[in-house]
C-alpha cells in the first residue's frame, strides 16, 4: 500500500484542513484518472483525535446520485481490534465526518469528479 502525507495547508476547509496521512492500495495506471474497482483509500486525520476514514471503489453503479461507485467508511480501534463504525454513502444520522455532521462525503467529493471523485493531490497521476 502506497502512502502520501498531506499537510493541512494544502486543503483549507474544516474537514480536510488538518494534517493527514493517506494510504492507497493501488493508484490508477499512468495516463488515466480512473481508479480500479477494489481500490481502497484510507485517510488518518491527526485531528480530531486521529480519526480514520476510508473510501472503497465498489463499482456496479453504487452511490448513483453522488460519487458514483464509491462507498465511505469510518474505521475505529476498539481495544486493539479494527472495526467499522459506519459505512455507506455518508455518515448516518447522529454521526459525523471529521467533525462535520451530515452527508458531506458526496458533496465534497463532487468537486473531484474529474479525478474519479478523489480530491487528494498526489493520488491521481
Amino acid at each position: 500500500m502506497g502512502s502520501v502525507f498531506i499537510p493541512g495547508a494544502e486543503l483549507d476547509d474544516p474537514i480536510h484542513g488538518g494534517d493527514r496521512s493517506i494510504f492507497v492500495n493501488k493508484r490508477p495506471p499512468k495516463g488515466t484518472r480512473k481508479f480500479a474497482v477494489g481500490t481502497i483509500i484510507v485517510k488518518r486525520m491527526e485531528k480530531p483525535e486521529g480519526q480514520i476514514f476510508a473510501m472503497v471503489k465498489r463499482g456496479g453503479g453504487f452511490n448513483p446520485d453522488g460519487a458514483v461507485d464509491w462507498e465511505w467508511f469510518r474505521i475505529v480501534d476498539v481495544n486493539g481490534a479494527i472495526g467499522i463504525a459506519w459505512r455507506g454513502m455518508g455518515p448516518p444520522d447522529g454521526e459525523s465526518y471529521g467533525g462535520a455532521a451530515g452527508g458531506v462525503c458526496n458533496g465534497c467529493h463532487f468537486a473531484g469528479k474529474d479525478d474519479d471523485w478523489v480530491r487528494y493531490p498526489g493520488l491521481v497521476p
